[in-house]
């Protein structure tokens, strides 16, 4: 899309270098505690349906069970 408008390349990569996967991470981590709000991430039907929403978001699910491990070893 950036392309389509007129970006360079080199800026594109440079740009997506430089968000790296935590940011990533920190961002997919932050909407998935919006939407989990008081339920519990141990059950498997709230668990499918923030994976789904986070995966519509565009994240992929490496990112997805980041968040979840860290979501989960936070709550102990």
């Amino acid at each position: 899309e950036l392309r389509r408008k007129g970006v360079e390349g080199e800026a594109i990569e440079a740009a997506l270098e430089e968000l790296g996967s935590d940011t990533e991470s920190a961002a997919a981590r932050t909407l998935a505690l919006r939407k989990l709000g008081s339920q519990d991430l141990s059950d498997a039907a709230v668990r499918r349906r923030i994976a789904g929403y986070l995966q519509r978001q565009g994240y992929n699910w490496e990112i997805i069970s980041e968040v979840f491990a860290s979501i989960s070893a936070n709550a102990l």
